[in-house]
């Protein structure tokens, strides 16, 4: 898929570069082809020239695409096709740091009663959201779970060390109402990790 991804970038920019045939490649020219990109209003059309429709493209894809030639050229220069990129003193505007959205408690509860709770499919995958969501646990804290670590005379779980340390995080009613429900499900006697997947 990367390849693929270099590969459309580059053959994008000799497209447009064929119908600029008087200019010289360099600096200046690379600039022209940005403020092209800027122009463009679909990745659609800024890869296969079909009609652009749509907002312009974003300032990730245009990163992309500089990145791609960048690459491209500095291997045409250790080959000794150019003596210099045309992108050499070129700078793009850096991307602004998008910080992920949080989801809501009424999304969450949505993708919760989308989830069936009365099998052990369902039960399983209930608790796993639960404990993302509501005991705010990593991937890799969830998938380390065993059964010893729900202390439900104290309504607290213990966290096994990883990288953030291990630690002690309390129970809210929605996470043990799910693990009790996940208990009920759950074979007995086949290891210490508290989530199997369908082969056990």
């Amino acid at each position: 898929a990367t390849v693929e991804w270099y590969r459309s970038n580059i053959e994008a920019f000799d497209r447009w570069l064929q119908s600029h045939p008087d200019q010289e490649l360099g600096p200046d020219l690379m600039e022209d082809y940005f403020v092209h990109l800027r122009s463009r209003s679909s990745m659609r059309g800024y890869m296969d020239k079909k009609k652009a429709t749509g907002v312009s493209l974003s300032d990730e894809t245009i990163h992309s695409a500089n990145r791609s030639l960048r690459t491209f050229f500095k291997w045409c220069k250790r080959r000794g096709h150019i003596a210099q990129s045309p992108l050499d003193g070129v700078t793009i505007q850096r991307v602004a740091h998008k910080e992920p959205r949080a989801a809501l408690r009424s999304e969450v509860e949505l993708l919760l009663d989308s989830i069936p709770a009365d099998d052990f499919f369902g039960t399983r995958d209930r608790l796993i959201v639960s404990l993302i969501f509501f005991a705010a646990l990593r991937v890799g804290e969830v998938v380390a779970l065993e059964p010893r670590h729900f202390d439900l005379e104290q309504n607290v779980l213990h966290i096994a060390a990883g990288k953030t340390g291990g630690g002690v995080v309390p129970l809210l009613d929605e996470v043990i109402d799910a693990y009790l429900a996940y208990l009920r499900y759950r074979p007995t006697g086949i290891g210490q990790r508290l989530f199997l997947s369908s082969y056990g």
